[in-house]
């Protein structure tokens, strides 16, 4: 039975492709490329979940405000490493290539829920009532 917690789901990944890529048959740079990213990407998450449960009983160490603000600028320098090396790949079928834009948007969104980390240890959660605007929206 797979583990289902985020979490394990990482930690699976890292051991997977650790144990994989040096048996893969086909050592393509595109694919290197493609499973680093993916390792990225749970790096950010595993991140920002620790971030999420500073407090927590079974935390046992909180996060300063300077680890807070390094969400983001941990999400935007792994994207910036994406978008950098993305452009140096070569022999990337066309298949492949959507691969490639779907990681792009993953890494996109991991920078927008840095960013509302952020926002969220500053401001504290705020709601909004959108009914009076989804009227107007739905008569236009």
């Amino acid at each position: 039975m797979p583990r289902e917690g985020a979490l394990t789901k990482g930690l699976d990944w890292q051991q997977w492709w650790g144990y994989w890529w040096p048996r893969c048959p086909e050592r393509q740079p595109w694919v290197a490329f493609v499973g680093d990213a993916i390792t990225k990407v749970h790096e950010g998450g595993v991140r920002m979940a620790r971030v999420l449960r500073q407090g927590a009983p079974w935390e046992s160490r909180g996060f300063s405000e300077a680890e807070w603000e390094d969400q983001a600028a941990h999400a935007e320098a792994a994207l910036a490493w994406f978008r950098t090396h993305r452009g140096t790949l070569s022999g990337v079928p066309e298949w492949a290539r959507i691969l490639l834009d779907g990681l792009d948007g993953v890494f996109c969104m991991q920078v927008r829920h840095a960013r509302e980390l952020m926002a969220l240890k500053r401001l504290g959660y705020h709601t909004v009532n959108v009914s009076p605007l989804a009227k107007d929206l739905l008569q236009a």
